[in-house]
């Protein structure tokens, strides 16, 4: 079931990102962090997660918005959200 982050309490979300921090933290190398995101992520989830990671990766690189938009075909919303 699909939570809603306006339907958690300070408390639960809290909770709950602690124990993402923590089990992400764990991770020792790029095959173990690949079998910790397949086994929680879907593929839908895990690209757009590493897209997200290319855009941070191409903005702290220089490149201007516009650009990343058309070579990854992201909205520019998406792109402002990780720029701030």
């Amino acid at each position: 079931m699909k939570v809603q982050a306006k339907n958690l309490t300070d408390k639960q979300r809290i909770e709950i990102l602690d124990a993402l921090y923590a089990a992400a933290g764990s991770i020792k190398g790029k095959s173990e962090a690949k079998r910790f995101f397949n086994s929680l992520l879907t593929e839908s989830e895990r690209l757009m997660l590493g897209r997200r990671v290319l855009i941070k990766d191409r903005l702290a690189a220089g490149k201007s918005q516009r650009s990343i938009a058309e070579e990854l075909g992201v909205g520019l919303d998406t792109i402002g959200k990780i720029a701030r």
